[in-house]
């Protein structure tokens, strides 16, 4: 189990985990952009994936604690050498939460 210095360490300073999960969102948004209309909270996810679109490094920047909380209970080196598939899946695993967790005033 990563330590919360770990865990800060790698929120600050692990720029390769980072661009990981920047890819992966922006692969998430696109998907949303593709689903259907009638897939569930699709409007919120829809706005979720313009913004995320538009802004990935600031969608980066909302998404990257969420994603080392929910994974808090692995180790750090299990973090860090996540394949591109197991972070793509972590990340389209919490459209949803991203989607309806908007900035104060939007």
């Amino acid at each position: 189990m990563a330590t919360y210095s770990e865990l800060h360490n790698l929120l600050v300073k692990d720029s390769e985990v980072k661009n990981k999960v920047k890819v992966a969102i922006i692969v998430a948004a696109k998907a949303v952009f593709d689903e259907f209309d009638t897939t569930p909270n699709h409007q919120s996810r829809l706005y979720w994936a313009a913004e995320a679109i538009g802004n990935p490094e600031g969608e980066l920047n909302r998404a990257f604690p969420v994603l080392v909380a929910a994974f808090k209970g692995s180790s750090i080196s299990r973090i860090q050498s996540a394949t591109d598939a197991a972070i793509q899946a972590a990340v389209d695993s919490h459209v949803n939460l991203l989607a309806v967790v908007r900035p104060t005033g939007v």
